[in-house]
């Protein structure tokens, strides 16, 4: 293994911190400061859990609910783990819904599930083995009262795709991460885990070049 600064690891290659896998999937990604870091998914082994709100009147709102109690604990030991705080940076999550009814808004964050937007935003870079596992996202289906979608939330499911289940149900918990770029992280040989250049979107690409000519 290597050592490396996170932000020599392209988008899609996959490095090892704190215990945990990572793949690499923005490096423009900006925390609710303006600082900019790199946007990072846990792609290994990772914890079940349900969505389950503990507020019984938004069924399927992440604030408050036991995702995002796994995903605190999930950050608590990473800090335990040595991930030092200040290389943690907080990031903003929006929690719309899909049917445009009501939403609930954005939450901040250290730790928190993908969005519905940023699973297909960032797809093509995931590894294939996280797809072993159906995972949680915190968009909720639907907030209108008393409506089938109310109880919903989103889940990727085993083939890639996304759909809505109910909240009691159980499925992985794939923790997302903004790290700062200094961030020490380590990789097998040249990082190079990540999709093939035709696979990447020409934005993409364009602001990997972009960052390193600027350095």
């Amino acid at each position: 293994m290597i050592e490396r600064m996170l932000k020599e690891i392209a988008p899609g290659g996959v490095f090892h911190a704190f215990g945990h896998d990572y793949v690499a999937l923005d490096h423009n990604f900006a925390s609710v400061a303006g600082e900019i870091g790199v946007f990072c998914l846990d792609c290994g082994d990772v914890k079940a859990s349900r969505f389950n709100p503990l507020d019984v009147d938004e069924p399927n709102n992440y604030v408050g609910s036991e995702l995002r109690d796994a995903s605190s604990k999930y950050a608590s030991q990473l800090y335990r783990d040595g991930l030092d705080p200040k290389n943690a940076l907080t990031f903003s999550v929006s929690l719309n819904e899909l049917d445009g009814s009501y939403g609930y808004g954005s939450v901040q964050a250290e730790v928190a599930p993908l969005t519905l937007w940023q699973s297909g935003r960032y797809k093509h870079l995931l590894p294939k083995n996280v797809f072993g596992r159906p995972f949680w996202l915190v968009t909720p289906w639907a907030r209108s009262p008393d409506t089938y979608g109310s109880y919903n939330a989103c889940v990727v499911r085993a083939d890639g795709a996304a759909l809505g289940n109910i909240v009691d149900h159980t499925y992985g918990c794939r923790p997302a991460l903004l790290f700062r770029p200094e961030t020490l992280v380590s990789c097998d040989g040249e990082g190079a885990n990540h999709s093939a250049l035709s696979e990447i979107p020409t934005d993409d690409l364009l602001k990997e070049i972009s960052r390193r000519v600027q350095g």
